[in-house]
């Protein structure tokens, strides 16, 4: 009974350690932090990116999958979470679950690893060294014209040439692309 106490202690002692590292978490690590856009910036994404209903949206380190239930909620569009932790990932199928967006599927995966060219619109909540990772695998998996959308932090410098910049929201620290066509 005592190793069960203390085993519990341990972990209930880990996870505020994690959520307190995610509220100072480094912007060139090579991991997501777990935060989640508000609700009134999951809006504002939708509507700078025109999500329609005939949109397949991908986001990639989807989190709890917000953005992607209130784009399939509120603008019908169909989505795609992709979520590397285990926590994460089961937590969204729940919200999904919960929320009746019976158009979003959520898969734990390793977002490098998975097919995106079906996607219209892309969502990123990532650090500026995964921005910067995911340069070949966007311009090369999806078409020309799809939006790419990327809260708090614009694309870096390896994507100059490539995308367009078709909305900055200081506001909401939105950041809207649009990819061109290869030269």
């Amino acid at each position: 009974m005592y190793f069960l106490i203390s085993d519990i202690i341990v972990i209930f002692i880990l996870l505020f350690l994690f959520a307190l590292l995610s509220a100072v978490w480094p912007p060139d690590s090579p991991w997501a932090p777990w935060w989640q856009m508000p609700d009134d910036v999951c809006f504002a994404a939708a509507r700078h990116a025109k999500i329609k209903k005939k949109d397949v949206i991908y986001d990639l380190g989807c989190g709890t999958g917000k953005a992607l239930i209130v784009a399939n909620l509120k603008f019908e569009a169909r989505g795609v979470g992709i979520e590397i932790d285990p926590v994460r990932a089961v937590f969204a199928k729940w919200q999904v679950w919960k929320n009746k967006a019976l158009g979003v599927k959520i898969i734990k995966q390793n977002f490098f690893n998975v097919d995106i060219s079906e996607a219209t619109v892309i969502y990123m909540y990532l650090v500026p060294n995964a921005l910067r990772r995911l340069t070949n695998k966007l311009t090369h998996e999806l078409r020309p014209g799809t939006k790419i959308v990327s809260y708090v932090y614009d694309l870096p410098e390896t994507y100059k040439g490539k995308v367009k910049l078709l909305k900055k929201d200081k506001k909401n620290s939105l950041y809207v692309y649009e990819l061109l066509k290869a030269k």
